[in-house]
């Protein structure tokens, strides 16, 4: 689709990358992969050469104009995609800083899809959010019982707060459990609306096991320094 170098196949690639490599031993991980992923109904309206320079914007937004890179066009699903290689070492020898490099390409193709006209894929997330809330509509109702019952300064570990979801929840069908892996320990949680199940990473992401066991953390640190102050000023 389109390149910098003469090169076709991956292990032709691979060896003309090596010239640049070679002048910097110390880069271990010295080639960079991107995929640049319009939605399927905008990549029905792209044309090839739109799609070439959504590639050399995004090359030149990274500052990856000074590498070689071959860009190719997959065409065998529906959803039509850029599969981006780039050489991490540039004409000088000077390896790209990969520090944040995936938050940072999001950001560019979420820019450039902006400047286009495109959806991007906070737009994709927002639709599949709205279409969600449509089908399942328990699932908001799930998502703020959960949210409430994690402020409780009762919930102090995931067994109160599975208790207290499920007596505040009762009236309405509404109950959870916990499930562990195979060595007993917790995995995750699991959301009911009556006999519709969830995983809890459906509800959302702060009801994550990280992310439920952090919060009731916080929670118990919170409580016992309130009950250390209450201590002090009782001397």
């Amino acid at each position: 689709m389109d390149k910098n170098i003469a090169s076709e196949t991956a292990h032709e690639v691979a060896k003309e990358f090596k010239l640049f490599q070679r002048l910097n031993e110390r880069c271990e991980r010295n080639s960079l992969f991107f995929v640049i992923s319009p939605t399927i109904e905008d990549r029905r309206k792209l044309s090839f050469e739109q799609l070439e320079n959504i590639n050399k914007s995004f090359l030149e937004r990274m500052n990856l104009n000074n590498h070689q890179y071959i860009a190719f066009l997959h065409t065998n699903t529906e959803h039509k995609h850029i599969h981006l290689y780039v050489n991490r070492i540039d004409y000088t020898g000077k390896a790209y800083n990969g520090q944040f490099i995936s938050n940072r390409a999001a950001y560019t193709a979420e820019t450039i899809a902006k400047d286009m006209g495109l959806q991007t894929a906070r737009d994709v997330q927002q639709a599949r959010y709205q279409q969600r809330q449509v089908e399942h509509p328990e699932i908001e109702r799930i998502k703020e019982l959960a949210k409430a019952t994690l402020a409780e300064p009762k919930a102090r570990s995931v067994a109160n707060f599975i208790s207290l979801f499920n007596e505040a929840g009762a009236e309405s069908g509404l109950r959870a459990e916990a499930y562990n892996n195979k060595s007993g320990t917790f995995q995750g949680l699991r959301f009911y609306s009556g006999e519709q199940k969830f995983k809890a990473s459906q509800i959302d992401r702060s009801l994550s096991k990280q992310s439920i066991e952090h919060t009731i953390e916080h929670q118990q640190a919170t409580e016992q320094s309130k009950s250390k102050s209450i201590r002090i000023k009782s001397r």
